[in-house]
């Protein structure tokens, strides 16, 4: 890709082994309200002290100048005049600087709520939205002042497609249109998904073989960033994620996961007749006894905290009644992280105020619950490694030349599963290509886009990518985007 063009915004430098310097900070401030002496409500960072420095980079020698900072400002659901409102914005942005202790950043970039009410309300969406990017491209801009050096704007699909019913017109034409009327002279940053489990749309875009799928002249003054490389979903909906996974071998995964399983569902059984056969037994002698002579003790057991949902101290249980139901890795990761963790840590709250006992059969239940967790993924780790087998051949049956094209990249946090959790500390390291990962960013980046964001860096920090990969032919890349299918899923086996 090389560098940007000359057009203002230094957003794709090279620093070292193929990284780009633009880092999107995460998104997920974590905010309280606070008010100040007006009795005015605020919203504060929650943890200002957790930086962007050491979060994302450890102790890794770059400096601030060296790098393109850019946030994302997300819709929320909101309609699209509450969710580009400058001073909805402005809050942000002050949160934003204040938990990252930064005094400004590169580009701030505020998500437009995707249009899906189709040809009937395109006029009605093209005007409300113009407006609010009026607004957002004004108003904001002198609002926060030195705080952001370019805006930009992001979309849940691809702002190339035209309207419906009014092409060539399309949303991203409508930002330079503005653009260019209310201040032609600064550059504006795009940000939408080009991954090819995307269903990024390619028919009738940039048939001409020289500017990739979602190419733009050089003196567009438009910043082109492509996300959700490694994104797909499968046609009922569910996520797949494009990432390489290492399984050891079945064998001995099937043998440690039936171990881990008998661990915890012992737990969860002396857990019942530990703790609520003996509050059982407790509340059966308070309510026999009318007379109040043990008064003294029946108000001690009152006082004790309850013990925590039954559900939530089952999982083991649950669990082996349910394996079977699981589609695949990233749906196991999805409840594990939204579901199972929040609960157990709930339970393990409420356990440790009920009393030390409780207290520590909580602490042992999580590592349990946790070693049997891990093996339940290294189980899905070998389904999906058959699925993303098939999903190579694909590829390199649509595209011949991204084997070649996606070779010996510097592929940021490592191959493989390990990476998804990463904290970033191993950017930057050296792993042989043709991976799946090297595959979809080779792709994406042979689209047009001026960089990309590789999640796999970290899944809120996100780090670019410029060099190292070659780039695909127009003709075979419309080709993969059309033709890309994900495989059916095989039935799980016996020993799941």
């Amino acid at each position: 890709m090389g560098a940007a063009p000359d057009r203002g915004l230094d957003m794709s430098r090279a620093l070292s082994d193929g990284q780009c310097n633009l880092v999107q900070l995460t998104s997920e401030v974590k905010r309280v309200k606070r008010h100040d002496k007006d009795g005015k409500p605020l919203l504060v960072p929650e943890w200002p002290e957790r930086s962007w420095e050491t979060r994302t980079f450890g102790n890794m020698e770059i400096a601030r100048d060296d790098l393109a900072l850019l946030w994302e400002l997300p819709a929320e659901g909101k309609p699209v005049e509450e969710a580009l409102s400058p001073a909805r914005a402005l809050e942000h942005l002050d949160c934003l600087l204040a938990y990252h202790g930064l005094d400004y950043i590169e580009s701030f970039v505020m998500e437009i709520p995707w249009n899906t009410g189709g040809e009937d309300v395109v006029n009605d969406y093209r005007r409300f939205t113009g407006e609010a990017v009026r607004l957002a491209m004004t108003e904001f801009v002198e609002l926060a002042g030195d705080k952001v050096k370019t805006i930009g704007f992001s979309w849940k699909g691809n702002p190339h497609k035209p309207h419906p019913g009014r092409a060539p017109d399309s949303p991203l034409s409508d930002i330079i249109e503005l653009r260019d009327l209310l201040t032609p002279s600064k550059p504006v940053v795009a940000m939408f998904p080009v991954g090819v489990g995307c269903g990024a749309t390619v028919d009738g875009l940039a048939a001409e073989s020289g500017s990739g799928l979602f190419g733009l002249p050089e003196n567009a003054g438009v910043f082109q960033i492509g996300t959700n490389v490694t994104h797909a979903r499968r046609p009922d909906g569910r996520p797949f994620r494009l990432v390489d996974v290492q399984p050891r071998p079945v064998e001995d995964i099937v043998s440690d996961l039936k171990s881990k399983f008998g661990m915890a569902l012992h737990m969860e059984v002396e857990y019942s007749r530990r703790f609520e056969g003996s509050q059982r037994g407790t509340e059966t002698e308070q309510s026999g006894d009318s007379s109040g002579d043990d008064e003294e003790g029946a108000g001690s057991e009152e006082s004790r905290s309850p013990l925590p949902p039954k559900a939530d101290v089952s999982w083991a249980h649950i669990l082996a009644q349910n394996q079977h139901k699981l589609q695949g890795l990233d749906e196991w990761e999805t409840i594990r992280d939204s579901q199972i963790k929040p609960s157990v840590m709930r339970a393990l709250d409420t356990l440790r105020i009920r009393g030390e006992a409780e207290g520590e059969w909580g602490f042992l239940y999580r590592s349990t619950l946790g070693s049997l967790m891990t093996g339940l993924s290294e189980v899905m780790e070998v389904k999906k490694s058959h699925q993303l087998g098939e999903v190579a051949a694909l590829m390199d049956d649509l595209a011949p030349s991204l084997r070649e094209a996606s070779r010996g990249v510097a592929q940021a946090g490592g191959a493989g599963n390990s990476s998804r959790s990463g904290d970033g500390s191993g950017a930057g390291s050296a792993v042989e290509g043709e991976t799946v990962v090297g595959r979809c960013t080779a792709a994406a980046l042979s689209t047009g886009v001026d960089c990309v964001l590789d999640e796999e860096f970290s899944a809120s920090r996100n780090a670019a990518r410029v060099t190292g990969f070659g780039r695909v032919p127009h003709d075979e890349l419309k080709k993969l985007y059309s033709g890309f299918r994900l495989p059916a899923d095989a039935p799980p086996t016996s020993e799941q």
